[in-house]
Order: C-alpha cells, then structure tokens, then sequence
C-alpha cells in the first residue's frame, strides 16, 4: 500500500495534500490556533499524514518528494524546538 501511495503515478497526491494542509495554516495567527477547532483539526490530519509518509520512508524505504520527506523529517523533531 505504502510503495503505491508513493509511486510516481501517486506521489503528487500526497505532496498536494501537504501543500494543502500547510497553506490553511498560514492564515491562522498563533493566538487563534487554541480557539479554532479546524485548525486543530489539520494539525491532528497533518500528524496522521506525518506518520503514514514516515512509515513510508523509514520501514518500507520508499522514495518520497523531496518536499514531503523533509517535511516528515522536520515534524518528527517539533518536540525538540
């Protein structure tokens, strides 16, 4: 299921998603973000997509947009910041 999800007839769908999700971000301030529930929201769809890309990447080794692995790889660490 992975490897197709990121086959090259696929993987844009993911990298749209993404795109999508981060740009519904950007219009909320970071006062709002406790009040709105949809932007809560995107943040719980946005951790779902992290995990599924990160099993992707890391236990079924395959080859993500550039994009979106760095974006696994820099949601993973959001705790460390």
């Amino acid at each position: 299921m992975y490897k197709e999800l990121f086959s090259l007839e696929c993987r844009g769908y993911m990298l749209d998603l993404l795109r999508k999700l981060i740009a519904e971000l950007r219009v909320v301030k970071f006062e709002e973000l406790i009040e709105v529930l949809e932007v809560l929201e995107v943040l719980e769809v946005l951790e779902f997509v992290q995990g599924v890309c990160a099993a992707a990447l890391w236990k079924f080794n395959c080859e993500l947009p550039s994009e979106v692995e760095c974006f696994v790889r820099e949601f993973d660490r959001l705790d460390a910041v």
